[in-house]
């Protein structure tokens, strides 16, 4: 993350995955595009999402050998995590 700049942005390290942090657009809520971000654990990324104020919209559930959940941010933006693999 590039944050230095006045429109920090981001990338996934492999360069194919970009993009900018814009505060000033208005909240998407359940509508547009929902990224589902990998995490190692999705359960201690949404007991994370909780502490900073967001809250669980879809607890997590088995997708294939993946874990997915989806959280609102405290804007109110809709947004998913996965992991693969076992859950524990």
């Amino acid at each position: 993350m590039d944050a230095d700049r006045e429109d920090p942005g981001f990338e996934d390290g492999t360069g194919h995955v970009i993009g900018h942090f814009v505060a000033d657009l208005a909240v998407a809520g359940e509508a547009g595009v929902r990224p589902y971000v990998f995490v190692e654990r999705v359960d201690d990324a949404l007991e994370k999402v909780v502490a900073e104020g967001g809250e669980v919209v879809t607890p997590p559930y088995p997708e294939g050998d993946l874990w997915v959940a989806t959280f609102r941010d405290p804007p109110g933006n809709v947004l998913g995590v996965w992991q693969q693999g076992p859950r524990g």
